[in-house]
């Protein structure tokens, strides 16, 4: 997103900031260090994304710069990912975001999904008209045990309908195929 979708605004939802932080951030930090992207620390070691704080003067604006950095992650070309929480009700309701990433949909209760996150997905259609990643949804999950999670597999009739939804499984035993 960030190299298609400069000065672009998305969310990552999680369940909390602090499994946020401390479950889903590391992978994905480790992935862009393997990309060659580093956390800027200063000036003296200047670096490519800041979390959780100002970004530096010379890092492009993002179109809408949040007033606070503190659930923020902010790369040098503007683009910007708001982390929000489901841990609060309504606590993630209103933004206007470019697209979204759902870590551990199942768990996420389908009504809020439609009610509160939905409308959200709705950004800046005007400054990225022919790219086809805006207003993507991503939802990443482990396996739903309950009815109520069930609406995320489900996502994958409305792929077999609809050409443009991409939709993937894997089992515990191509996991372990893979790691062979």
């Amino acid at each position: 997103y960030a190299h298609r979708k400069p000065k672009s605004k998305g969310f990552l939802l999680g369940l909390t900031y602090k499994q946020i932080l401390t479950k889903f951030i590391p992978p994905m930090e480790e992935m862009w260090n393997m990309l060659g992207l580093v956390e800027h620390k200063s000036r003296q070691q200047p670096g490519h994304y800041v979390i959780g704080t100002r970004p530096p003067d010379y890092f492009d604006k993002p179109w809408q710069p949040p007033r606070s950095y503190e659930n923020v992650i902010t790369f040098f070309n503007g683009r910007t990912i708001e982390l929000l929480s489901f841990d609060r009700k309504n606590g993630s309701i209103g933004g206007s975001y470019d697209d979204a990433m759902f870590d551990e949909a199942v768990l996420i209760d389908k009504q809020r999904h439609d009610k509160e996150l939905m409308p959200m997905i709705r950004g800046n259609i005007y400054k990225y008209p022919n790219e086809p990643l805006q207003h993507q949804r991503c939802y990443i999950s482990s396996q739903s045990w309950l009815p109520a999670g069930m609406w995320v597999p489900d996502m994958g009739i409305v792929a077999q309908q609809y050409p443009d939804v991409f939709y993937m499984e894997r089992s515990e035993e191509h996991t372990s195929e893979l790691q062979s």
